[in-house]
C-alpha cells in the first residue's frame, strides 16, 4: 500500500470518527429529551416511550463500539505509517 493511499484511508477514517461522534452526541442528547418527555407522558403512552428510549441507548452503544473499531484502525494506520517513514529513512 502506497503512502498516499494509507494517507487517504487515515484521512478517511478520520473524518469516519468526527462522524461517529456528531452521532453519538445526537443520540446522547435523544435520550436526554426522551428522558425529559418521560417524565410529561400519560401512563398509556409510557411503554412506548420507554421502548423508543432502549432502542436509541442500543444505538448509542453501536455507535460506540464502530466509533472504537475506527480508532484502532487509525492507531494501526498511524504504525503502519510511521514504520513506513522510518523504513524510508
Amino acid at each position: 500500500m502506497s503512502y498516499v493511499n494509507v494517507l487517504r484511508k487515515k484521512r478517511l477514517l478520520e473524518n469516519y470518527s468526527d462522524y461517529l461522534q456528531k452521532e453519538i452526541d445526537e443520540l446522547k442528547k435523544s435520550v436526554g429529551d426522551t428522558l425529559v418527555e418521560l417524565s410529561k407522558v400519560r401512563p398509556s403512552n409510557l411503554e412506548t416511550v420507554q421502548q423508543n428510549l432502549f432502542q436509541t441507548e442500543d444505538l448509542l452503544e453501536e455507535f460506540k463500539v464502530l466509533k472504537e473499531a475506527n480508532n484502532r484502525a487509525l492507531e494501526n494506520i498511524n504504525i503502519i505509517m510511521s514504520k513506513n517513514y522510518a523504513n524510508d529513512n
